[in-house]
């Protein structure tokens, strides 16, 4: 974590003690919080880099009340971090990651007069019709060597087994 005079740190008026370090740890692990190795190593250097370097640096101030070494921090943390955070980026990510893929599904949707656009009509059309018809089997769970098999049924009513693609989900058991 440690990036040395250039890190991307706010600073701020804290004060940071021990006593009340260990009473923040006590009061995460009483709702449930976990602290691990690597938890602590980093909370140790943050704090160690606060109380070393950050804080004394915004106290430090010459005669006309400027935190030199503070700004300076502040100055290299913005020029580093702005750029991820600016409205450009916003925008330049919002045209690749939607409206380019957005559009590029239109122009498939609408080529070949519009062939793609009603074979999606008309599956939309035949699942609403026959959504009814839709029902489940039995379950059957099996345990096999390497993992579980699972079996069931599913009635498709009026549907093509084309149109449909069934999934299953499972969430780990235990904490």
């Amino acid at each position: 974590m440690k990036e040395g005079k250039n890190s991307g740190i706010v600073s701020a008026n804290l004060i940071i003690d021990k006593e009340l370090s260990e009473k923040a740890e006590e009061i995460l692990r009483e709702r449930g919080y976990r602290w691990t190795g690597w938890d602590a190593v980093e909370a140790e250097e943050l704090y160690r880099l606060l109380e070393e370097e950050v804080i004394p640096e915004f106290y430090t101030r010459d005669a006309a009340g400027i935190p030199h070494a503070w700004v300076t921090r502040m100055r290299a943390s913005m020029m580093r971090l702005a750029p991820h955070f600016s409205t450009s980026r916003m925008m330049k990510e919002y045209v690749e990651k939607m409206c380019l893929p957005a559009t590029a599904s239109h122009k498939r949707r609408i080529g070949d007069d519009c062939r793609l656009a009603r074979e999606l009509h008309n599956w939309q059309s035949t699942l609403r019709q026959h959504w009814h018809g839709i029902h489940w089997g039995n379950l059957e769970v099996h345990e096999e060597t390497d993992g579980w098999s699972f079996d069931v049924h599913v009635y498709l009513g009026g549907i093509s087994p084309n149109f449909v693609q069934v999934q299953l989900f499972a969430d780990p058991a235990g904490p």
